[in-house]
């Protein structure tokens, strides 16, 4: 006889066999979400599409400036850099300046594997400098087609 005073101590084991709905199994999420869903190209801003494949990313919340987010995830970007013309950039691989359906197949084909134009090292450099260059060429042509003012 037990003394009721001091009640067994439990050691964690099981006092009686496991039952078949006590034997855990391997969590597997199943999504509704092909892995091979097609590439499509979503609008950010006025000059800004990027190429995605439906996979998302959570933005975290900044203290007093945002919530978090989940935003879908960038494979490739196509940028305006002057009216008419748009840049597409895939990691570190760029083409263009083109016209919008031009750059948008150049960036889905960059998606894929396809080499750009040309490679950047540093993208913001690239981008201001290539704005610069294109305004600069904007307005030397605006110069030639307007007809100068006879005094």
């Amino acid at each position: 006889m037990e003394n009721e005073a001091n009640p067994p101590l439990s050691t964690g084991e099981a006092s009686a066999p496991f039952q078949g709905t006590d034997l855990t199994r391997q969590f597997r999420y199943k999504s509704g979400i092909s892995k091979n869903q097609p590439l499509r190209c979503e609008r950010v801003n006025e000059v800004t599409f990027k190429i995605t494949a439906g996979e998302f990313t959570n933005v975290p919340a900044s203290h007093g400036q945002w919530g978090g987010y989940r935003t879908a995830k960038a494979e490739a970007w196509i940028m305006c850099v002057a009216p008419g013309l748009w840049l597409a950039r895939c990691g570190d691989r760029a083409c263009g300046p083109l016209p919008f359906s031009e750059a948008k197949r150049d960036a889905l084909a960059m998606t894929k594997g396809a080499a750009g134009d040309y490679q950047i090292c540093n993208p913001v450099a690239h981008l201001n400098g290539l704005q610069a260059l294109l305004a600069q060429h904007a307005g030397e042509t605006d110069l030639a087609t307007k007809p100068s003012e006879a005094v």
